[in-house]
């Protein structure tokens, strides 16, 4: 017994047969194995061999591509924003860094509301990454407050005008160019 693969009219695979041994192969059936690495086979009836059968689509493919360097650059700035910023409002001169992933933002706005409506509220002590908490006046938490802002939007806006460049691309190699 042999095995050979009947191949369609557009030199796809249809099914493997199998014939008994001195069997005349069928004119729709080769014996030639597909090599290794071919993604959609194809039988090549001119070049009696086998060879790439998927359909490249530039548009499709840029599309893809858009698609996924969007997904990469708003993960970026996600990974950005929830890492934190740096604020001098104490003094306005030493840096000092603070969380900002989505609970410490919530945190900052349930804050900033509350000093807002309470005059009497005169000191928000705040966590900082590498200073412990420090207590902050209004003024110093407000400025606090409007740097996560600036720092957040900064990085928003960033991402927004990349993607509207990377749906401007024609080619993708301009996409792959864009790096956050």
């Amino acid at each position: 017994m042999i095995k050979v693969m009947r191949i369609g009219q557009e030199g796809f695979f249809i099914e493997d047969v199998l014939l008994e041994d001195g069997q005349e192969i069928p004119e729709d059936c080769i014996n030639i194995e597909v090599p290794e690495g071919l993604y959609f086979p194809k039988w090549d009836f001119v070049e009696l061999k086998w060879v790439e059968g998927k359909i490249f689509d530039p548009e499709v493919e840029l599309q893809n591509a858009k698609e996924n360097k969007i997904l990469e650059l708003n993960a970026q700035c996600n990974q950005m924003i929830l890492g934190g910023f740096s604020s001098n409002c104490i003094d306005g001169i030493t840096n000092h860094q603070y969380k900002f992933d989505e609970e410490y933002q919530r945190n900052f706005g349930l804050a900033i509301g509350a000093i807002s409506i309470s005059p009497e509220i005169i000191e928000i002590p705040w966590p900082t990454i590498n200073s412990g908490i420090l207590v902050h006046n209004r003024s110093q938490f407000i400025q606090l407050y409007l740097d996560g802002k600036a720092f957040m939007e900064g990085n928003l806006y960033r991402y927004f005008g990349m993607k509207a460049q990377v749906l401007e691309c024609t080619e993708i190699s301009q996409v792959n160019e864009f790096v956050w």
